[in-house]
């Protein structure tokens, strides 16, 4: 399975999306992408008002790849 593949299927699915997982649901977000790779790890950012998903050594959001810069691994 092809994460990029997964998170732009997801994304089409309603015009509400992005803007669900971009505004207060990116953690769910993660879990839903660790849910299918179970390797994927969650990053926060500095401000910690975002999560994304380190998998790969690449990071995603519901946006799809983005810079891991500025995240580190979130501590539970």
């Amino acid at each position: 399975m092809e994460i990029e593949g997964v998170i732009s299927s997801l994304r089409s699915t309603d015009r509400y999306v992005e803007t669900i997982f971009l505004e207060g649901g990116c953690y769910q977000f993660h879990q839903f992408l660790a849910a299918l790779f179970p390797e994927a790890k969650a990053l926060i950012n500095v401000g910690r008002d975002h999560v994304v998903t380190l998998l790969n050594d690449t990071c995603y959001d519901i946006t799809g790849k983005v810079e891991s810069a500025g995240y580190h691994e979130l501590s539970r």
